[in-house]
């Protein structure tokens, strides 16, 4: 022990060396802490702090090409040069509504120079700088090469606005088959749902047609780009990546030149029609009119574009081949016809007298033009159209064997088409007519069906498909507008009829060419069986017609099926619709159009014996 004077301490010898010891401890920690922190753990300090300035954008790839069964190129992708904002270079201190204002002073310059105004509102400018800040910003879309001489001339004065080239579709055809390629748009800036990308730059989607149908397979692969942002979310620079795959180039069962025909005659008119390849399926043309031009939907209308579509009264944007719904008038007597000869056990032998008008109330069903066709069988009846006959035939078998023929050939279901939107079609029966108008199914409905009238209605794609079955012996078949890697089409059922009925509708079709209400076919560059329709509706002053017909060729061979409408038809469907089907049957066939002799008024009646044997035409 130490002693002072006035005072006792005692000082234990053993505590020194235990601070000295915990001394020595803290510094040790000290010094792995720091080791750890600089030297231990950098690599992930470093991947945190990539991860927090480091973003990733998808790249969109070029869509693939789209080409008919020729070889002609229908949808390409081409440059489109932009002049766009990159808002790294415009930021301001003071918040983000400084580098707005900045940003729209500096556009409003850029528009002086070029000569265009700007489209984009500072509202559209404040949501891109909160939500896709690091990308660039386009202002102006396909900037032509006199407008970016203007500009490259004062670049100097324009920081922060630069080109920028974005992909763009391109139809080359213009507004061809239009209905059938639909049209892509650019994609909307929506928030990334992908967790692996922060931000998109904007690629082409499939609107509408082929390229929203095959969208999965013309998009092809995207690529991705890293870029580093500071802590405010700008861009600083780009780092490495991964390039886009292009979309797979497909083809199409389109002939231009059908496709083109059938366009150029249908010019004018509201309508549409339908041209089938009778083996496989294959869609050769399919055109609804009014049509438009795909360019100018891609890669988005302008304001005023949209406006005009929607005031069309001819709602130019609606395939009204695949979509459109129709009731088939006298087209349907050869569905009649085959339900007749087979569930209806019908011979020719079975005969009706036809005295212009078949009695039913509330009134009476007229045939055309107040003809009196006198004794007719089916053959005859389907060459002259006589409404009286196909009355007295569905009220002796009754409607449901009509209604199994038709569901057979395709009607009241979606042929399976490859085309976004199609239209069942209705089949009317009892408990629809019970559920909807609160009534009885009567005799009257099923003669207005027999004719193609009433609540019956189907697309032209359908009548196409049911005729292909009629002409190539029972083989209802799934129309493709995609060529396939298989020559076969796909066989949805077959038809199982016996070859003196189908024999008898065939014939009966011929004679409608050759001798009845379809001879303004005559003159194409190939024998055509068919028959014509004319669906009416409206009253007085509003009765509107729709124009129709059906057809196939070569009669004796068939190789395809069409059919064709035409809506608020001045004409019935044999003047109307029949010199389309002639034009376009010379244009398959390869011949120049032939117009057949004038002629007036109601069909000549036939011989008496015009049918005498059913194998062949007396």
């Amino acid at each position: 022990m130490i002693e002072f004077r006035g005072t006792t301490q005692t000082f234990d010898g053993w505590r020194i060396p235990v601070l000295g010891i915990g001394f020595a401890i803290g510094i040790a920690i000290l010094v792995w802490r720091l080791h750890d922190v600089q030297v231990t753990r950098t690599s992930a300090f470093a991947g945190r702090q990539n991860r927090q300035s480091i973003r990733r954008v998808l790249l969109p790839s070029p869509r693939g090409r789209i080409y008919d069964r020729r070889g002609v190129c229908l949808a390409d992708n081409r440059p489109n040069p932009c002049l766009a904002v990159f808002m790294e270079e415009l930021r301001r201190p003071g918040g983000w509504s400084n580098t707005i204002d900045a940003v729209e002073a500096q556009l409003d310059a850029v528009a002086a120079i070029i000569g265009r105004p700007r489209t984009l509102t500072r509202s559209e400018i404040a949501t891109h700088v909160r939500k896709r800040l690091p990308l660039p910003l386009p202002v102006w879309q396909n900037v032509d090469d006199e407008t970016l001489a203007r500009f490259e001339e004062r670049v100097t004065a324009t920081p922060g606005v630069d080109v920028y080239v974005q992909p763009e579709r391109v139809y080359p055809q213009g507004s061809l088959a239009a209905h059938v390629l639909g049209y892509a748009g650019r994609e909307k800036p929506e928030p990334m749902n992908d967790e692996r990308y922060h931000f998109m730059l904007l690629g082409m989607f499939g609107r509408a047609g082929i390229e929203a149908q095959y969208n999965a397979v013309l998009e092809g692969v995207p690529g991705c780009r890293l870029i580093r942002v500071d802590v405010s979310g700008y861009r600083r620079l780009d780092l490495a990546g991964t390039d886009p795959k292009p979309g797979r180039d497909v083809s199409l069962t389109i002939d231009t030149i059908v496709q083109r025909e059938l366009e150029r005659s249908l010019a004018g008119q509201i309508g549409a029609g339908v041209v089938l390849d009778v083996r496989n399926g294959d869609v050769l043309a399919l055109a609804s009119a009014p049509t438009f031009d795909p360019n100018e939907m891609t890669p988005a209308p302008t304001r005023a574009r949209w406006e005009s579509i929607r005031r069309d009264p001819g709602d130019i944007l609606f395939n009204r081949a695949v979509q459109g719904r129709y009731p088939p008038g006298s087209t349907f007597k050869v569905i009649v016809g085959l339900a007749a000869m087979g569930e209806g056990g019908f011979t020719m032998a079975d005969t009706y007298t036809c005295k212009g008008e078949y009695e039913m109330k509330p009134k009476p069903i007229r045939c055309s033009h107040n003809a009196h066709h006198g004794t007719v069988d089916l053959r005859l009846a389907l060459q002259v159209s006589c409404n009286g006959y196909f009355c007295q035939t569905a009220a002796q078998i009754g409607p449901e064997p009509i209604r199994q023929m038709a569901r057979e050939l395709g009607l009241g279901a979606v042929s399976g088409i490859d085309l976004p939107g199609e239209y069942a079609g209705l089949v009317p029966d009892a408990a629809r007519k019970r559920a909807l108008y609160h009534d009885v199914w009567r005799l009257g409905d099923t003669c207005l069906m027999s004719i193609g009238q009433g609540d019956l209605l189907v697309s032209p794609l359908q009548m196409a498909v049911a005729t292909a079955a009629i002409a190539n012996g029972g083989r209802v078949l799934r129309p493709r507008i995609m060529q396939s890697e298989t020559q076969g089409g796909s066989v949805v059922r077959t038809i199982r009829w016996r070859p003196e009925q189908l024999a008898v509708i065939r014939r009966g079709m011929e004679d409608a060419v050759s001798l009845g209400t379809a001879r303004h076919v005559l003159g194409s560059a190939v024998t055509a069986a068919g028959k014509t329709g004319t669906a009416e509706y409206g009253t007085g002053s509003r009765l509107k017609k729709y124009a129709w017909m059906i057809a196939y060729a070569p009669a004796e061979n068939p190789a395809v099926a069409m059919a064709l409408v035409i809506e608020d038809a001045a004409d019935s469907g044999g003047m109307a619709a029949g010199p389309i089907v002639r034009r376009v049957f010379s244009a398959i066939f390869g011949a120049a159009d032939q117009t057949p002799p004038e002629e007036t008024g109601a069909p000549s009646a036939p011989t008496a014996n015009h049918h005498a044997a059913i194998g062949g035409r007396a």
